[in-house]
């Protein structure tokens, strides 16, 4: 695909990433519209605040939008990193791993981009359109430590990706996956300490975070190479 020929939703949209990655494709694609629980008026792009996690609201915008517009790549971006123990012996009252927490994180991470995903091919398809999906994943899908939720819920949009690149290259639509590693944004620093980041940091090979752009080059990458199917992108350093 072209890139100036690019429609893009792209959810998660009041992330601080995915505004640096707006930032950098804006000027290079068509159109950009953000989807979010959270509406953050950046002034690049429109946006329309939905909680993804619900079926009928997601459903009923994203085919109010394709009437509006054309989009030809879905971008998922939706999700929030979690850290908490399977069982925490320092927290006395219950040291289990707390239900409400491995509730949202699977939903903010995996559910949404489920639901988002079903209602932009249902469009696609009815309009007969080829397109892409790109799942941003994580390194944390191999399985870190203290992070049951959300590597749980990375490594289920990976097996989505992969599920889908098969299911739907037949109508020309395809899947590809990006899971980056340590990124120098706001919530790798509010997630780890200062101890725990220049630890992880020194184990990394390239010896630094990951940069915004860099992950928006790897977007490029995938919506242009048409070859590009059922991939998972590691984009840590080697780490």
């Amino acid at each position: 695909m072209n890139l100036s020929e690019a429609n893009i939703l792209l959810t998660g949209s009041a992330g601080q990433l995915a505004n640096s990655v707006i930032a950098k494709l804006i000027a290079r694609t068509g159109t950009i519209t953000g989807l979010d629980r959270t509406m953050v008026d950046s002034g690049l792009i429109q946006q329309h605040a939905v909680d993804l996690v619900h079926f009928e609201k997601t459903a009923a915008l994203v085919d109010q939008l394709f009437i509006q517009q054309d989009y030809n790549v879905l971008i998922n971006m939706a999700g929030k990193i979690h850290n908490e123990l399977l069982v925490n012996l320092f927290d006395k009252n219950d040291p289990k791993h707390k239900e409400s927490h491995w509730v949202e994180t699977i939903e903010s991470n995996l559910t949404s981009t489920f639901n988002v995903s079903r209602c932009f091919v249902h469009n696609l398809i009815k309009k007969r359109k080829k397109g892409i999906i790109i799942n941003v994943s994580s390194v944390s899908a191999q399985g870190v430590a203290g992070q049951s939720a959300y590597s749980a819920a990375k490594a289920g949009v990976e097996a989505l990706t992969r599920c889908w690149s098969k299911e739907l290259a037949p109508w020309g639509i395809r899947s590809c996956a990006i899971a980056p590693g340590f990124f120098d944004v706001g919530s790798t620093h509010k997630s780890l300490t200062e101890q725990k980041l220049n630890q992880i940091i020194s184990e990394i090979p390239m010896k630094r975070l990951g940069q915004s752009d860099e992950l928006a080059k790897t977007i490029i990458f995938a919506i242009e190479n048409d070859y590009l199917n059922g991939e998972v992108i590691k984009l840590n350093g080697g780490l």
